[in-house]
C-alpha cells in the first residue's frame, strides 16, 4: 500500500496560479519565472500551518476582548482618559478601593480563560469562555454600579459617564437608576455574546479574520484551496470541513530576504513571519547541543569562515540585532554588517542551537541562491538534504538557480532522500488569462534545465550565436 503524502497542498484560480497541487514529504522545489505565484504558494503555507495551531487561542482571546468590551473600551480607558480612575483610587480607602477591585476580578476572568484546553473544539472553548464569564458577571455589574456611585461630578467624570451612558443606551439621569443601570448592563452583556459569537464562533471565519488581523493578508482565502496530511483533510475553504491542526508539523519558519537578518524588525502586519522567525533566533541555546547538531555548526562554520554568537544576556528580545558573527581570524561584527550569504547560513545555524529543528518542524525558504556564490549554494543546497535526512525536517524551497536545482537533484540521490523529493515547475498556459500550472518533474530537471536556458535563447536572438 502506497504510503501517504506527509502534507499535499493544493491551490487553484488564485492570481498567477491556475493550478497547484503539491506534496511536501522531505523537500520540495518550486521552480518558475517572477510572477508565477511561488511566494503565494510559501506564504499560504505557513499561514495555515501555522493558523491552524494558532487560532482557537485567537478565538477565545478576541471572544473575551468583544465580551469585555464595556470595561476595556469604557469603564477603563475612559476612566484613565479622564482621570477618574486614578481618583478613585486615591480617594478609597484599603478596605474599599472599587477601582482596583475591578481590576482585580478581570484579571482572575482571564486568567481561568487562560486554563482552558486550547485542543478542545472551538464550541466547546466558547461555552467553556461563557460558563466562567457567569461567574463574574454579576461581581462585575454590582463593581460597575458602585464606580458609577462613587465618581464625582467634575468634567472628566461627567465624560465618563456621558460615554457610558451612550453605549448602554441610557439616558444621563437613568445612569442614576441602579435598577435601569442593571437591567441595561445584563442587556448589554447578552448583545455582545451574540456579537461575539457572530465574529468568532465559526472555525473558517476566525481563520480568516487571523490571516487578516496577525498576519496582515489583505486577500480573502483562496476559494479553492486544501491541505491535507496523511492523506485526510485538515483545512479546505468548504463550511463542511473538518478543521484541525496539523499533527506532524509544529513549527513553521518561513525565511525570505536573509538580509534581514541582524536588523530591527519591521513594524508592519506584514512581516508577521520575520518576528517570529527573529524572536527564536534570539531563544536561549540547548543547555547541551547534541553531537549531530555540532556537525552541522562545524560544517557551516567551515563555509562562513567563522560562528555565529549571541551575546550572553537575561531576557528574549523580538529583534535579533544583538546577534554577531565571530570570525576564524578573531574578529567580531555585528551579525547585520556579515555579508547577506554569511546570513543565510546564520538562520539555520540558529535554529539547530534554539533546537527548533527537528521531524516536527517545516523550513519554507523563498530562493535562498539569490545572495550565494555558486559555490555556496551547492553548500546551502548540501544543508539542507542533510537536514531533512538526518534531523527529519520538512523543507520547501522556491528557486530561479540552475545551480540550486542541479546541486539538490545530484545531492537527494547521493545523499539516498530521492523518494522524498519532488520538483515543480511552473508552466505558462496558452489561455486568455496565462495562468501557470505546477507540474511534478518526479526528480527530473530536464524540463526545469529547458526553461532556465530560455535566457541563452533571447541572447541569441539579440547579439547573434555564440562563437
Amino acid at each position: 500500500m502506497e504510503r501517504p503524502d506527509r502534507l499535499r497542498f493544493c491551490l487553484k484560480n488564485y492570481h498567477a496560479i491556475k493550478e497547484a497541487d503539491l506534496r511536501f514529504n522531505g523537500l520540495t522545489l518550486l521552480c518558475g519565472v517572477n510572477g508565477c505565484g511561488k511566494s503565494s504558494i510559501l506564504r499560504w503555507l505557513y499561514y495555515l500551518l501555522t493558523g491552524l495551531r494558532e487560532y482557537r487561542e485567537f478565538a477565545v482571546n478576541s471572544y473575551l476582548q468583544e465580551r469585555l468590551s464595556l470595561f476595556d473600551e469604557t469603564i477603563i480607558r475612559e476612566g484613565w482618559y479622564t482621570g477618574s480612575f486614578n481618583r478613585l483610587k486615591k480617594d478609597n480607602s484599603k478596605t474599599d478601593n472599587t477601582a482596583e477591585s475591578l481590576q482585580s476580578i478581570l484579571r482572575s476572568l482571564r486568567d481561568m480563560v487562560k486554563e482552558l484546553d486550547p485542543e478542545d473544539s472551538l464550541e466547546g472553548l466558547l461555552e467553556d469562555c461563557d460558563k466562567i464569564w457567569e461567574q463574574f458577571a454579576e461581581p462585575l455589574t454590582d463593581l460597575l454600579v458602585k464606580y458609577l456611585q462613587k465618581i464625582k461630578g467634575n468634567l472628566g467624570d461627567l465624560r465618563l459617564k456621558s460615554v457610558l451612558a451612550f453605549t448602554l443606551g441610557l439616558s444621563s439621569e437613568a445612569l442614576a437608576d441602579e435598577k435601569q443601570l442593571r437591567d441595561a448592563i445584563e442587556k448589554y452583556f447578552d448583545l455582545s455574546r451574540v456579537r461575539a459569537r457572530d465574529l468568532f464562533g465559526h472555525d473558517l471565519e476566525v481563520i480568516e479574520r487571523l490571516i487578516s488581523v496577525k498576519y496582515g493578508e489583505r486577500d480573502e482565502i483562496p476559494d479553492q484551496i486544501l491541505l491535507e496530511e496523511l492523506g485526510l483533510p485538515i483545512f479546505s475553504f468548504s463550511k463542511k470541513a473538518s478543521i484541525s491542526a496539523p499533527a506532524t508539523i509544529k513549527r513553521v519558519f518561513y525565511i525570505d530576504p536573509p538580509m534581514l537578518l541582524g536588523e530591527k524588525p519591521v513594524p508592519d502586519e506584514e512581516a508577521v513571519w520575520r518576528r517570529n522567525l527573529a524572536s527564536q533566533l534570539n531563544s536561549q541555546d540547548l543547555p547541551v547541543i547534541r553531537s549531530e547538531l555540532q556537525e552541522f555548526s562545524a560544517d557551516i562554520e567551515g563555509v562562513t569562515g567563522g560562528k555565529i554568537q549571541k551575546p550572553r544576556r537575561s531576557g528574549i528580545t523580538d529583534d535579533n540585532v544583538g546577534l554577531k558573527f565571530k570570525l576564524n581570524s578573531g574578529a567580531t561584527i555585528n551579525i547585520n554588517r556579515a555579508a547577506t550569504g554569511i546570513k543565510s547560513f546564520a538562520y539555520i545555524d540558529r535554529l539547530l542551537k534554539t533546537g527548533s529543528l527537528d521531524r516536527n518542524s517545516m523550513l519554507l525558504i523563498d530562493e535562498p541562491e539569490a545572495h550565494l556564490h555558486p559555490q555556496w549554494i551547492s553548500r546551502f543546497a548540501h544543508l539542507l538534504v542533510r537536514l531533512h535526512k538526518e534531523l527529519g525536517v520538512c523543507i520547501a524551497v522556491s528557486s530561479h538557480s540552475p545551480d540550486m536545482v542541479q546541486a539538490l537533484e545530484m545531492l537527494t540521490i547521493h545523499e539516498g532522500t530521492e523518494n522524498n523529493t519532488n520538483f515543480y515547475l511552473a508552466d505558462k498556459g496558452k489561455g486568455k488569462n496565462q495562468q501557470y500550472t505546477y507540474t511534478d518533474q518526479e526528480l527530473s530537471i530536464e524540463k526545469i534545465f529547458t526553461a532556465f536556458n530560455k535566457s541563452l535563447k533571447y541572447l541569441e536572438d539579440t547579439v547573434g550565436e555564440f562563437e
